[in-house]
């Protein structure tokens, strides 16, 4: 364990919290440690935080911290809190992402690509980056059994983050693009397995006993797994009068696992490719029940609704409007007539001049997004990698601590992003990771159609799917085919594109808004992509095709999306030949509070009601209203985790019966603090 001063100028900090700095040295990485506790109440128990992801860093920034600071001091907590950042990630040594992908994601995301098109082309990039990275890590002096920092022989372009190759003298000759990269490390130092070893050594290293792990999303798969080798320990080498501590190696203190925390939870079972196909039906139900509870809804369903959504985006690129500078083409002669009826204010080539005019703007797919990674980028850390122990690291490491920077991705004010079916698929599970995001984006699609519906002569809504009439006016009319007429849609946006694009931006504002938060979830300059690949792919695999496709055979809508993500897997890619590390560790028999969102699209409520069968000892809740994440929503109580620590110090809730769980009644665990709504 390093122990380094922490740079706490920026942070508001108690007087009566102690907060100290660390860096855990382990297997080749140095990873930032964080603990912070009450000084009136210095505690052998702790209660580790392990974050989501995979490939998830920025924990460190001083904005981060100052959020936990603030959390901790409301939370109750009678324990320490300890915050870690995982391997690889910003904020970690060493780590490494490619400006080549993210800058391809950037250009492609700004282009109407359809979703093979856009497959074929990331691919090749994933598969340079990655297969560099592999022969990166598999070069590097790599010993597991021992902590200790390894040199990573790479240096730092300050423009492309590119490896330089000429300090490979000993790398095999073999052609990433093409060639497989055969080595027992590389990329499987990301492996859960690998991760939950973090965990242990550093609930090893601290000086704490007794400890809570308190794992979210990917998190709580570590858990699980570090759980699961813990138990495992505990068997080989408990005795009779130390039953609950363990030794991993010789020289280690005992401690014990007392309970786990598992919100959003990624069970060893689930999570792979064939699953798709039921995480998109599971987004678009859970879009249906909270559609049909907005009493303001303006379509019968969210079906009914999606379904214009699409058809909107297919009216708004059919020819005859401009894609990527393609000249316009003369509107259909019947179209032109249905207009001279519908409106008596224009003579004919006035209303062709009009509506000729808007499609060859083309600016009503075409958005330009803020960035608002550009604004809250935070480049002030907590546990600053500048000031890591360099006299541990070799030169070339040194030296990539330089490439702290922003890239290109997070550097451009606003992002071209052009709106089509495959990005709206996107954003239909994307939005369910926050309900109230979730409603904004059903409001969004409802101006889509709308704004659609008044501009284009040939795009008209069926009086049945509505619940009231789309007008000129916004307000109930029973003429539903009624049209703005162009000429005054002109007047708005002054016939031009930059105009018109303002005059869109203000009819869509709910849809831009959610655009703007998935942009900025989208290039998270903390998020780092390599690792996310690497830790998926070595812990799901490839499953075989004929489970793949019995999988899919009930998803008819979604079979060709399907089978696309399947042709394109990154997964499938000769980087991860021999790497596959399928976590089929039985579960840990430890005391389990289990969170789960009733909206959640990602981590569904049928993966914690499964596990949840599996662990005797087991406690479920389920949170009404709430998608991702269920601690930090708004629906859970702020003492919840103090509470469940205490129950099990105390049993004092009655949960606890020999082995098994007494799943009380939902107003009995109110009572005690253990509910979420």
């Amino acid at each position: 364990m390093l122990t380094d001063d922490c740079q706490t100028r920026d942070l508001a900090i108690p007087r009566d919290l102690v907060v100290k700095c660390y860096w855990l040295s382990h297997e080749g990485f140095l990873l930032p440690v964080m603990t912070f506790e009450f000084e009136a109440a210095v505690t052998d128990s702790a209660l580790v935080l392990v974050t989501g992801g995979p490939g998830e860093g920025g924990l460190f920034s001083s904005a981060s911290v100052q959020s936990w600071l603030d959390w901790y001091q409301a939370s109750e907590l009678n324990q320490a809190m300890v915050l870690y950042g995982s391997r690889g990630t910003k904020g970690s040594l060493p780590s490494w992402r490619c400006d080549e992908y993210e800058l391809a994601s950037l250009r492609m995301i700004g282009l109407n690509l359809s979703y093979a098109e856009e497959l074929r082309q990331s691919l090749p990039i994933l598969n340079k980056c990655l297969a560099s990275f592999d022969r990166m890590l598999a070069a590097a002096p790599f010993n597991t059994t021992s902590n200790h920092v390894f040199a990573i022989p790479i240096d730092v372009d300050a423009t492309t983050t590119a490896i330089n190759n000429s300090q490979y003298e000993n790398l095999p000759s073999t052609n990433p693009e093409t060639d497989t990269v055969e080595t027992n490390k590389g990329l499987s130092v990301f492996a859960t397995a690998q991760q939950s070893g973090d965990l242990l050594a550093l609930m090893a290293a601290l000086r704490f006993r007794d400890y809570h792990l308190w794992g979210v999303s990917y998190g709580s798969r570590v858990v699980l797994q570090a759980a699961a080798e813990f138990e495992s320990k505990l068997k080989l080498n408990s005795t009779t009068d130390t039953q609950l501590a363990v030794k991993l190696q010789p020289d280690t203190p005992p401690f014990n696992i007392t309970s786990l925390i598992l919100d959003s939870i990624y069970p060893f079972e689930f999570g792979k490719q064939s699953e798709w196909g039921a995480i998109l039906q599971h987004s678009m139900e859970l879009h249906e029940t909270l559609y049909t509870k907005d009493d303001e809804r303006r379509f019968t369903s969210f079906a009914e609704l999606y379904r214009y959504a699409e058809a909107a985006i297919d009216e708004l690129e059919r020819p005859g409007k401009r894609s990527g500078g393609a000249a316009s083409s003369e509107l259909n002669s019947n179209e032109l007539k249905s207009n001279e009826l519908k409106s008596n204010e224009l003579k004919s080539n006035e209303l062709k001049s009009n509506e000729l005019k808007f499609r060859e703007l083309n600016s009503s797919l075409d958005f330009r997004i803020e960035n608002w990674n550009l604004q809250a980028q935070d480049d002030s850390w907590v546990l600053n990698a500048q000031r890591a122990p360099l006299h541990k690291l070799s030169p070339p490491l040194a030296r990539h601590l330089s490439g702290f920077k922003n890239t290109a991705s997070v550097e451009d004010p606003r992002i071209p992003l052009r709106l089509n079916r495959n990005r709206l698929l996107a954003l239909l599970t994307f939005s369910l990771y926050d309900p109230d995001t979730a409603k904004i984006f059903q409001q969004g699609l409802e101006q889509l159609v709308e704004m659609t519906a008044r501009l284009s002569s040939g795009f008209e809504i069926t009086a049945s799917a509505l619940t009231s009439p789309i007008s000129k006016s916004g307000a109930s009319d029973t003429d539903v085919s009624h049209k703005i007429p162009l000429a005054t849609l002109a007047q708005e946006w002054k016939g031009d594109a930059v105009h018109f694009a303002s005059w869109r931006n203000q009819q869509l504002d709910r849809l831009v808004l959610v655009l703007e938060i998935f942009i900025a979830s989208s290039f998270d300059p903390y998020f780092n992509s390599l690792v996310f690949f690497a830790t998926e792919c070595i812990d799901n695999g490839v499953e075989p095709s004929e489970i793949f496709e019995t999988a899919i055979a009930p998803y008819p809508e979604w079979r060709n999306e399907l089978r696309l993500a399947r042709q394109y897997d990154v997964c499938a890619l000769p980087v991860f030949s021999n790497k596959y590390q399928p976590l089929n560790a039985a579960y840990a028999n430890l005391p389990t509070l289990l969170l789960a969102g009733e909206l959640d699209p990602v981590t569904p409520l049928s993966w914690a009601q499964s596990l949840a069968l599996q662990l005797p000892q087991s406690l479920l809740i389920e949170a009404k209203g709430v998608g991702h994440s269920v601690i930090m929503s708004e629906g859970c109580k702020q003492d919840l985790l103090s509470n469940w620590i205490a129950a099990q110090t105390t049993l004092a809730a009655g949960l606890i019966v020999g082995s098994e769980v007494s799943f009380k009644a939902r107003s009995d665990l109110s009572q005690v603090g253990l509910d979420c709504h």
